[in-house]
C-alpha cells in the first residue's frame, strides 16, 4: 500500500507507517497544544521530499505564522524560495465568504501535493446552520481529492473523555486528536488516533512534547497523567 507520512516523529508509528495517499487528516484540539505546529511539520517534511505544499490561514498573518515557525526551528522562507511551500491567507473574520478558488489555482500551477487550512472551525462560523457548514465543507473535500490535506479544528472541551463528535469527525479520512490531561500542579499533551478509515492504527493515548523543531510524539510510554488518575479513580 502506498503510504504517506506526517513527518513528525513517533506520529506515523501510531498510524502503523502512515496514512493513505490523497487522504484527508483533521487535526484537533483546545488552543495551545500545538495543531499548527504539527501541521506545519507535515508541509515542511513533505516539501524535505519535495512535495510542494501550502499553507491556507483563515486565522493568523502570514508574516506572524513565519515569525512563530521560526522560534521553534522551521524556517518556511527557505522553502518558500524554492517553491516548495506557498502560504496563502484568507480572511474570513469579517465573515468573507471563504473560496477554495484562488487555492485550488495554486494547487494546479505549483503541482501542489500537500495542503492545510488553519483552522476549520471558522468555516463552520460562517456558514448559518448545520446543512450549510456540511455542504461547505463536503465541496473543500470533494476538491481536494488529489492531495493529501489536513485541517485543523479547534475543541471547546479538553482531555480524553466525553468529548462530542462532529461533522467532521465522520467526513475526514483520519482524526488525530490533541489534548492537555491534568498531571498534579501542571499539564500533560497527549495524543490519540481518532480514527483511520481502511487502515488500523494504534488506539492508545500517548505523550508528546514540543520543543526545539516541533512536535515529538512517544508511542512507547503512556501518559503519566492517565495512570495518576487511574491510581485515583481506584482509592
Amino acid at each position: 500500500m502506498d503510504l504517506e507520512q506526517f513527518g513528525v516523529p513517533g506520529l506515523d508509528d501510531i498510524f502503523k507507517g502512515g496514512v493513505q495517499k490523497n487522504s484527508t487528516i483533521l487535526v484537533k484540539g483546545p488552543p495551545g497544544v500545538g495543531k499548527t505546529i504539527l501541521a506545519l511539520q507535515f508541509l515542511c517534511y513533505g516539501a524535505k521530499k519535495g512535495q510542494p505544499g501550502l499553507f491556507i490561514s483563515v486565522e493568523e498573518e502570514i508574516s506572524v505564522l513565519r515569525e512563530r515557525a521560526k522560534i521553534i526551528g522551521l524556517d518556511l522562507e527557505a522553502y518558500e524560495k524554492k517553491k516548495l511551500l506557498f502560504l496563502l491567507r484568507q480572511d474570513v473574520a469579517l465573515r468573507k465568504p471563504f473560496t477554495i478558488a484562488e487555492p485550488l489555482k495554486l494547487i494546479t500551477k505549483e503541482k501542489i501535493k500537500r495542503v492545510v487550512l488553519d483552522s476549520l472551525t471558522l468555516l463552520h462560523y460562517i456558514n448559518d446552520s448545520e446543512i450549510a457548514y456540511r455542504r461547505a465543507l463536503l465541496d473543500l473535500l470533494a476538491n481536494m481529492n488529489s492531495t493529501l490535506f489536513l485541517s485543523t479544528a479547534e475543541e471547546k472541551k479538553d482531555g480524553v473523555d466525553n468529548i462530542p463528535f462532529t461533522p467532521e469527525d465522520f467526513l475526514f479520512d483520519c482524526v488525530v486528536k490533541l489534548a492537555k490531561i491534568r498531571k498534579g500542579h501542571t499539564f500533560e499533551k497527549c495524543i490519540y488516533a481518532l480514527k483511520t478509515r481502511g487502515r488500523e492504527h494504534l488506539e492508545d493515548i500517548f505523550p508528546y512534547t514540543i520543543t526545539k523543531g516541533g512536535i515529538t510524539v512517544y508511542p512507547q510510554e503512556i501518559p503519566f497523567s492517565l495512570i495518576e488518575k487511574d491510581f485515583r479513580d481506584r482509592k
